[in-house]
């Protein structure tokens, strides 16, 4: 019988591959919201709910 010790690999070699695809996915998306104008929205969407005279206005007219 072999009584060797099992080493286990680093968390890198065995979760590379996702790791790259999932990155270089996260980067693809982000590249295409901000080059889509999609950037613009999110924003204006942001301060709309940020922006307390906004609201305020637009529930009193």
């Amino acid at each position: 019988m072999n009584n060797e010790l099992i080493t286990n690999n680093s968390w890198w070699k065995r979760n590379w591959k996702w790791l790259v695809t999932t990155s270089m996915l996260f980067i693809v998306v982000i590249a295409m919201v901000l080059y889509s104008g999609m950037g613009k929205i999110g924003r204006d969407l942001a301060q709309a709910y940020t922006d307390e005279e906004l609201y305020q206005k637009a529930l009193v007219n």
